[in-house]
């Protein structure tokens, strides 16, 4: 007879078994996160008919740096395979030994599988990753799947079409270790913006609480080149340091921009260059010397942190100039970089009526086959060049002989505008010379931007790729005609808001623009940083190289030289009661609402509604230059006017010399036309408008409408409605429920009636 087993060894064996499976639970969390399964679709895949008898499809993804991937990681691939034409060639149907093509898998350029195409319809195919092929990723770090399709056995039969789709289903099962990200500025941007990630990036700069403008103008230059360096492509926030909370520090990588001791959170933090309450401590630097620092961070494993900083403020600015450029030199040290100097590219007004692709730095290169078939190029313009009536671009090109000559072709763009096209109907391997005419109004004072795209056909679609049977050389040689026009360039009759952002974009380094904002204005400053993040992501900067004042001590040199971008409320803006008499829309003094003086009727909104204005002027300082105002009637206005700047829907509606924002509308006209008849803001919503003086209600008024309507309402609605009606609907549910079952059971026992005397009625 088995003993009664006592209750403690009974307590301590489930203990023991909880404990035993609390423990598998986590080794299976620990091996779950060293796994990870990534759809096509996850890793940026669009799906794409692949057609024979050649054809390809490349994706390309980064992957998160804290991951190290290990043997063990398989593509899963589904695809579907057609054929058709088959008809047309019976004895193709019926051979089960007839290979339609192969379709050939590459990862990160090493041949990992080739698929025969031996049926139709739908397979998944598993294929093994080699090791090695993790480790030939490209130089920015992304890995690419190519995907190309090989039907030539379909070439002897001109009605067969062999084609395959492969589906953004299929996935990636990637295997790897859990690692810290590098800290080395040799892989800057790395490992804060990786292109093509299929994590997001975030970053935040960090500013000191009562930033100089030197410390502004620095932090600002580094939101500036992260834009140009991710193409916009990192979300980008900025606080100052006493709002660095545990979240932020645990969710982002951090960049601190500042003089380095005005950052209490940097103490105690280990750095290649140790930071005192006198600064950065660097026996052999020089006082005017630069520093950014990178370090593992010490709030969160995944994640670094930069310091962009220097012991003096002209010192600080250089190393954001530096950050800015998007490739750093390490000392000697991979977490350290000195900057001595910086010479920031200035381009020059005057160029040359007459120049090259050479000229311009650019090589003689190849469109077509595996080359890709997109080429873009940047050049700049005078303002005397821009108004010329018989400018051109002379390309000079030769093209393959095996190009389908009624297919092909190339289209050339010029900011955004299509000047011509190409076709290629000569002999191939012949140079030809082809003059494009540009109209006038095309070309932009400063940068602009010329684009080429091309569309080559061979004329047998058999001929092999490796021969690259497509293709379309353009010389260096191919010239610009600029000539410089008699005609005046008059600045302020050719401004219009609908010309933002090229009218900041006159050099590589945004070396024209000053930002003017208050001090103790943080919502402005964000405004800014999210203005100069986008002229970075647009403008591909080679060094940002703006400048920062604070509104009431602008010096004459920026007033004089520079562009101006102005962000705030007109009452904590100096510079606005110089600017005011020339403003599309002036401030009455002591107010932040703009008057609309184009308007027979002006009106007003309610002082609780957000309205943002945008303004664009000449400089009264300098006719050559322009004016951008970015301000609100209130602190929540400034980032309406700033959004339309940023969002595409709503800058596409900016027009004229003046814009008013107003949630998610863009009101906006031009005061150089002359009176309107319809008010702007008398478009707005109804509750956003407000009467004139002479019929707005005194506060005393106000007060006794809100006390009159208050008294309405609740003796409009007696106290005892709500516990009368909760209780008659308690009376009538229970009603309802008695009634119910009152007649349930009354069914039931007719039921049982009637069944009982259907059992009398049957014969015994």
């Amino acid at each position: 007879m088995m003993k009664k087993i006592p209750v403690v060894f009974i307590m301590a064996a489930i203990l023991l078994l909880s404990s035993i499976g609390s423990s598998v639970a986590v080794q299976a969390q620990v091996s779950q996160a060293e796994k990870s399964t990534m759809t096509f679709d996850e890793l940026g895949y669009i799906e794409k008919l692949l057609m024979g008898p050649f054809d390809v499809t490349t994706m390309y993804f980064s992957l998160p740096v804290t991951w190290d991937l290990v043997e063990g990681g398989t593509i899963s691939l589904t695809y579907t395979h057609f054929l058709s034409g088959g008809g047309e060639a019976p004895h193709l149907d019926n051979n089960p030994n007839w290979i339609g093509g192969s379709l050939l898998v590459f990862y990160n350029g090493q041949l990992v599988d080739t698929i025969l195409l031996d049926g139709v319809g739908q397979k998944t195919k598993v294929i093994a990753i080699d090791e090695d092929a993790y480790r030939t990723n490209s130089d920015d770090g992304r890995s690419d799947i190519r995907l190309f399709l090989d039907a030539s056995t379909t070439c002897d039969y001109e009605v067969v079409q062999s084609s395959v789709i492969v589906h953004g289903a299929s996935f990636v099962d990637f295997a790897y270790d859990l690692v810290r990200p590098p800290v080395d500025l040799s892989l800057f941007p790395r490992p804060i913006y990786q292109p093509s990630s299929f994590s997001p990036n975030k970053a935040t700069i960090v500013i000191p609480d009562s930033p100089t403008d030197a410390e502004l103008e620095a932090a600002l230059s580094v939101s500036a080149g992260i834009g140009s360096v991710s193409e916009g492509n990192l979300s980008l926030t900025v606080i100052q340091a006493k709002d660095l909370t545990e979240t932020i520090q645990r969710e982002n990588h951090i960049i601190f921009v500042g003089l380095a001791q005005k950052f209490p959170q940097l103490s105690g933090i280990t750095l290649p260059a140790k930071i005192t309450s006198q600064g950065v401590d660097v026996a052999f630097a020089e006082e005017d010397d630069g520093f950014v620092q990178v370090a593992q961070s010490p709030w969160d494993q995944g994640h670094v942190i930069y310091v962009v900083s220097g012991n003096t403020e002209p010192a600080l600015v250089k190393a954001a100039q530096a950050f800015s450029t998007g490739k750093l030199i390490v000392s000697g040290r991979k977490d350290l970089s000195i900057i001595a100097a910086t010479s920031p590219v200035v381009e020059h007004e005057v160029v040359n009526e007459d120049f090259t692709l050479g000229d311009l730095g650019y090589e003689s290169f190849t469109l077509g086959g595996f080359e890709g078939n997109y080429a873009d190029f940047s050049f700049y313009v005078s303002a005397d060049q821009v108004l010329a009536e018989d400018a051109y671009i002379e390309l000079l090109t030769s093209h393959s002989g095996l190009l389908d000559a009624e297919r092909a072709g190339m289209t050339v763009l010029l900011n955004d505008e299509i000047v011509g096209g190409i076709g290629f109907l000569g002999e191939g391997n012949e140079i030809s010379s082809e003059k494009l005419e540009i109209l006038p109004k095309v070309l932009r004072r400063g940068k602009n931007n010329l684009v080429m795209f091309s569309d080559l056909f061979p004329f047998d679609n058999c001929f092999a790729p490796e021969i690259t049977s497509t293709w379309v050389n353009v010389s260096e040689d191919s010239t610009f005609h600029l000539p410089i026009s008699s005609t005046s360039y008059q600045i302020g009759n050719r401004l219009d808001l609908n010309n933002y952002p090229n009218i900041f974009l006159e050099g590589e380094t945004l070396e024209d623009l000053a930002v003017i904002v208050a001090k103790d204005d943080f919502v402005s400053w964000e405004s800014a940083f999210q203005i100069v993040n986008e002229l970075g992501a647009i403008s591909s900067l080679s060094m940002a190289n703006l400048k920062v004042a604070y509104a009431d001590e602008v010096p004459e040199e920026i007033l004089t030289e520079k562009n101006l971008l102005v962000l705030g409320k007109a009452s904590t803006l100096p510079i606005i009661s110089d600017l005011n008499s020339f403003l599309p829309a002036p401030f009455t003094e002591g107010s932040d609402e703009a008057v609309q003086p184009t308007f027979l009727v002006n009106y007003r909104v309610l002082p609780e509604t957000s309205v943002g204005y945008l303004q664009l002027l000449p400089s009264p300082w300098n006719a050559d230059k322009v004016i951008l105002t970015v301000m609100g009637n209130v602190d929540a206005g400034i980032p309406l006017a700033a959004d339309a700047l940023s969002t595409d829907n709503l800058r596409s509606q900016l027009l004229g010399n003046f814009s008013i924002l107003y949630g998610t509308q863009v009101l906006a006209t031009d005061t150089r036309l002359g009176p309107s008849k319809e008010g702007l803001v008398a478009e707005l919503p109804a509750e956003a408008i407000t009467v004139s003086d002479a019929e707005a209600p005194s506060a005393e008024e106000s007060a006794a409408s809100e006390d009159v309507n208050s008294r309405t309402e609740v003796e409009g609605t007696p106290k005892w409605i709500v516990p009368v009606f909760v209780f008659s609907s308690l009376i009538i549910i229970l009603l309802l429920v008695f009634v119910l079952r009152r007649e349930s059971a009354t069914r039931i026992g007719d039921e049982k009636e009637a069944e009982e005397d259907r059992q009398e009625e049957l014969p015994e």
